[in-house]
């Protein structure tokens, strides 16, 4: 185990002017490890992983990566080695599949910001590796919703960060792509010193595919742990409605009541 976590939050508070979304979070991610974010709608997920990601500051508390104060690296250290998926893609411009995809390469760009050959192999390899070989002259605007999140996580393969923050990636996929696309994660994981956060809303997802978990409250308090606190009971608290959880050869599933 790597004794610098990629990321550490210590003692994180992450308000809105509304109410305090999270507080105290003690969080280490390092390298190998698969986390799972859980929680309510209106919970704070997203603006906590984008506070993660150095998009927002923090009320209180302290942000590292790889050691180093997140606020004192420039965007362009922190996006060679944070990658976020968002949600939601907003794509300024109507550019193709191909220079969208490209996108991932730009904090890892000379001064003259031209990509080299290699990087156009990066890109061509992460659209082949989702499904979207054949489709690099196509108009991002052409593409189902489905397709652009595929779109999108071509582009964070081709960015190839040390840490993926992932914003509900099962969004708009279907079954065959939400199990591609999280076990390509997954060996990229395996395979390097990488590590993910995951926003979700799917359990049997999380336990699937993370090997630590993070429960966000509604009252901002976290739990975290590893995949043992994915019971019936902690997650029919956490959402405010009876879950049951069934064992099968494929990990656990969880039913509502």
């Amino acid at each position: 185990m790597s004794e610098t976590p990629l990321l550490a939050a210590r003692a994180l508070q992450v308000t809105t002017p509304a109410r305090a979304l999270c507080t105290g979070l003690e969080l280490s991610i390092r390298p190998g490890e698969r986390w799972g974010l859980l929680g309510r709608n209106g919970a704070g997920k997203s603006t906590l992983l984008h506070t993660l990601a150095g998009l927002r500051p923090a009320q209180a508390g302290s942000l590292l990566l790889d050691g180093i104060p997140l606020a004192a690296l420039t965007p362009r250290t922190r996006a060679q080695r944070i990658g976020l998926l968002p949600q939601v893609h907003e794509d300024a411009f109507a550019g193709s599949v191909l220079e969208t995809a490209l996108i991932g390469r730009h904090p890892h760009l000379g001064p003259w910001g031209w990509e080299t050959e290699r990087d156009i192999e990066l890109a061509r390899a992460a659209l082949a590796a989702v499904g979207l070989g054949g489709f690099e002259s196509r108009r991002i605007a052409s593409l189902s919703g489905g397709e652009r999140r595929r779109l999108g996580f071509a582009s964070l393969l081709t960015q190839d960060p040390a840490l993926y923050l992932l914003d509900e990636p099962s969004n708009h996929l279907d079954i065959h792509y939400q199990h591609v696309l999280l076990g390509l994660l997954k060996q990229r994981i395996a395979s390097g010193a990488r590590a993910w956060l995951m926003v979700s809303h799917d359990p049997t997802l999380a336990a699937r595919y993370c090997n630590r978990i993070v429960l966000l409250h509604a009252d901002g308090h976290t739990e975290t742990g590893g995949t043992e606190l994915l019971t019936a009971t902690a997650l029919s608290a956490l959402y405010g409605h009876p879950l049951h959880r069934l064992e099968s050869p494929f990990g656990p599933l969880f039913v509502p009541g």
